[in-house]
């Protein structure tokens, strides 16, 4: 009989489609960012910045979604800097993709050879030592592959993923998120992840996206109403204690903040307080923040035409 309250991963399945001709250019794409993410970190910032300004010139639409977001949320700059931080952005994009190799594939050793700093790391500690249950909150940082794995030589970590379309990224994705966290569930396990935190699991999850209006409220984010999961605010009131874990890469140091919310307060307060802390640490490096995604697609004010629809 499984045990419903200890956290476990489940392997993700080899599907025989993996192997269909139309994903080929995803196996050489997989390989080429293995072999990169070999490379040292210096020359991997390199090539990623010249993958990034391809990327910036070819994907017309995400380009598109994260202008749209920065002219929201930045309206004090000028057209100029806001393209400025738009191909920045992408940059960092670029090497985001050979960070994810870097998580997903480099050896233990590699990973406690980089170099990592801590911002009160009084506050990691602590929560490290913590044996009630703990919500992480992380942001979709460019880097968000890596953060998670230098985070699981911090801390033993569960954690929540989206299953991706491409079948062989979807593969590679779980089996790298298993081998670094205990107590991985996808979006439509949540229950499960409940009982795990409940049962003193620490969990990782990003609050930072619009998951639709059924499970969210409306919070000001930049200034504007977006859709804000109702999920850490549910959690506080079975009194699970909440804090932003934050990474950014600064040259070529990871530097790790640790970040407590009051979870006492009402609802709304709750979620307003940890918008305003997910603007805080996305402001520091604005550009490792992932503005390709329709942050405020929810938002009616906005109107459904807003971002530009696949075509």
């Amino acid at each position: 009989m499984t045990n419903l309250i200890t956290p476990f991963n489940t392997d993700p399945i080899v599907d025989r489609q993996v192997f269909h001709p139309k994903y080929f250019f995803s196996w050489v794409g997989l390989l080429f960012i293995y072999l990169i993410s070999r490379l040292p970190l210096r020359i991997i910032l390199i090539i990623g910045k010249g993958l990034g300004i391809l990327l910036f010139a070819i994907a017309k639409r995400r380009r598109s979604i994260a202008e749209l977001n920065l002219k929201l949320c930045f309206p004090d700059k000028t057209d100029k800097e806001r393209t400025s931080l738009a191909k920045k952005t992408f940059i960092n994009i670029g090497i985001g993709i050979f960070e994810m190799g870097i998580g997903w594939w480099a050896s233990k050793n590699r990973i406690k050879k980089m170099k990592v700093s801590f911002i009160n790391k009084e506050a990691l500690i602590k929560a490290k030592k913590e044996k009630k249950g703990l919500l992480v909150l992380i942001k979709h940082s460019t880097h968000l592959e890596l953060d998670l794995r230098i985070l699981s030589e911090e801390l033993s970590l569960g954690g929540m993923y989206r299953p991706q379309n491409n079948l062989v990224v979807n593969y590679f994705m779980i089996k790298a998120r298993n081998s670094m966290l205990t107590g991985v569930v996808s979006r439509t396990e949540a229950k499960r992840a409940i009982r795990w935190i409940k049962n003193g699991l620490k969990f990782l999850y990003a609050a930072d996206q619009d998951y639709g209006k059924n499970v969210s409220e409306f919070i000001p984010f930049f200034n504007h109403k977006a859709a804000t999961v109702k999920f850490p605010a549910f959690l506080a009131k079975q009194d699970i204690k909440t804090v932003l874990l934050n990474i950014d890469r600064n040259k070529l140091e990871y530097q790790i903040e640790l970040i407590e919310i009051d979870n006492t307060l009402e609802d709304i307060e709750f979620l307003t307080s940890i918008n305003m802390k997910y603007e805080q640490v996305i402001r520091k490096f604005p550009e490792q923040y992932l503005w390709i995604h329709r942050r405020f697609k929810s938002s009616l004010h906005l109107g459904e035409d807003f971002y530009p629809k696949k075509s």
